[in-house]
């Protein structure tokens, strides 16, 4: 048996803010660790109560901030990981890494050692999966878990455990005796998922006391995706071929995490949650049957606008849907099949509207800076994307991940330098944006009015909301909306004494 740590890199603490939730792979991980025997803990190092909260923002100044505390190895919040390592005193530790989060991954692979040299650190998730050879070349990384992990780690860790070179291990890379990078012949995917894997452990991860209930509603339902979006790097990570839990092992998971945890409020990580509109009906029949709306389960799910319909909708707002992300992206036709999008922007509103219809909220995902987009067509995305009123914008910059399409154009066209820092790859970073029809200090005075648009456009939404649901509670209890008023008036209370 072996003493696993799951560390879960911190990025969002790095920026300002806080991300309460359990890391799904992280907790799938400890389950099938577990069930082969093993010891599994998560330590979720994005989740601090060192880390100073301020409002994110993409400005210079805070993006500084930023790869400062990145740096900053000494600081007081890597002095706290530090101390998390020394406390566990692991067999072996394993690390996620997504492109954004390689730098901070590095620093607590170098923290790992630093503590215990002889512990094996094993790294996984989509960026190592997309470029090993690049992540084994720091020595601080023994090995590589590539695509889905669940049954190489398994794997990998009973080797180690045994004392033997997990040569035969499928679905890893390595450093051979030489130095170079191995990669193992690939892992089949898991064909049934029901079967195979047991819910994911949230109850594996430390601190509990820094998570409130929603914080363990991540879930989901499916892995892979058929389409062929050029930013997008799930088909390549999963697989394109689609795999599905069934309706009922889904709703025993939401049951469980319910009455363990008190989740009131789930997030489905699908790709395309209504992909199949049928099993997405029966998942949502599914859920009344249990009782979940009905105790005040509510949930959001992400999909594709092509991929709805009047039935689906009106089921998901029946079984509780609070919200909907869909990817809008850009509005100019030209541009979406430059994405190899494969929607047009009237099914993409005929999408937005049928939701909006049955009352389901929608968040709209935008995107600009992509190759060949002109300063029209982004004119273009950010009115026709607040024309449609969704319930708030999230904008991205284009952004050149490992494993996409766009990463191979972006280095087609010279955008991926010998020197370059992983560390700036996110989407609301200063350093994105691929298009050369924009001359660079025009994109950057537009980028900045892309992301204050959607700011703008959000904050109205939600003073607009409050003065909705003002205006109801005056209509309906006169008396308590003075009371509220009266109080909002007033100066705030100085500290009890």
């Amino acid at each position: 048996m072996a003493k696993v740590l799951l560390i879960y890199p911190p990025w969002y603490t790095l920026l300002g803010m806080q991300c309460r939730e359990v890391p799904l792979s992280m907790a799938y991980l400890a389950a099938v660790l577990k069930r082969a025997g093993h010891e599994a803990l998560i330590y979720n190092a994005d989740v601090s109560e060192v880390a100073q909260v301020r409002k994110m923002d993409i400005k210079l100044d805070a993006f500084k901030q930023y790869q400062a505390s990145l740096y900053d190895v000494g600081g007081r919040f890597w002095q706290e990981v530090g101390k998390a390592m020394n406390a566990h005193h692991p067999d072996i530790v394993g690390i996620h890494m997504k492109t954004a989060s390689f730098q901070s991954g590095v620093n607590l692979a170098t923290l790992v050692k630093k503590a215990s040299p002889k512990v094996p650190v094993i790294v996984g998730g989509p960026h190592p999966s997309m470029v090993p050879e690049d992540v084994l070349k720091h020595e601080v990384f023994d090995y590589a878990v590539l695509h889905e992990g669940e049954i190489s780690m398994v794997n990998l860790v009973n080797a180690l455990a045994a004392g033997r070179a997990p040569t035969d291990v499928k679905g890893i890379a390595y450093r051979d005796g030489s130095g170079k990078v191995v990669r193992s012949p690939g892992q089949e995917a898991i064909k049934d998922l029901d079967a195979e894997l047991p819910f994911p452990d949230r109850e594996a991860v430390l601190d509990k006391n820094l998570y409130v209930p929603e914080s363990y509603g991540l879930c989901f339902t499916s892995r892979g995706c058929p389409f062929e979006c050029i930013y997008c790097d799930s088909p390549k990570f999963w697989g394109r071929k689609v795999r599905y839990r069934s309706p009922d092992n889904v709703i025993a998971e939401m049951v469980e995490v319910h009455g363990k945890f008190h989740t009131a409020y789930f997030k489905f990580y699908d790709d395309t949650w209504t992909l199949n509109q049928k099993r997405g009906i029966e998942i949502c029949e599914a859920m009344i049957k249990a009782g979940l709306p009905a105790k005040g389960v509510t949930w959001q799910c992400t999909t594709r606008a092509d991929c709805l319909g009047d039935d689906l909708a009106k089921a998901m707002k029946a079984a509780g849907c609070a919200m909907v992300n869909i990817g809008l992206e850009t509005a100019s036709d030209r541009m979406l099949k430059v994405i190899k999008k494969g929607e047009t922007r009237e099914e993409i509103e005929a999408g937005v509207k049928l939701l909006q219809k049955h009352g389901v909220p929608v968040n709209l995902y935008v995107m600009m800076g992509l190759p060949t987009e002109t300063e029209a067509e982004v004119e273009e995305t950010m009115k026709f994307a607040r024309d449609l009123k969704p319930n708030s914008l999230i904008p991205s910059i284009a952004t050149p991940y490992p494993g996409t399409e766009l990463y191979e154009v972006a280095k087609k066209d010279g955008f991926i330098q010998s020197d370059l820092d992983w560390a700036e790859f996110f989407h609301q970073s200063p350093k994105m944006g691929l298009s050369r029809a924009i001359e660079p200090q025009r994109f950057m005075r537009l980028k900045d009015r892309f992301l204050n648009t959607s700011d703008d456009y959000n904050t109205w939404k939600v003073k607009m909301g409050m003065v909705r649901r003002g205006s109801v509670l005056l209509l309906r209890d006169p008396r308590t909306f003075a009371l509220k008023l009266v109080r909002k008036m007033m100066p705030a209370a100085g500290p009890a004494v």
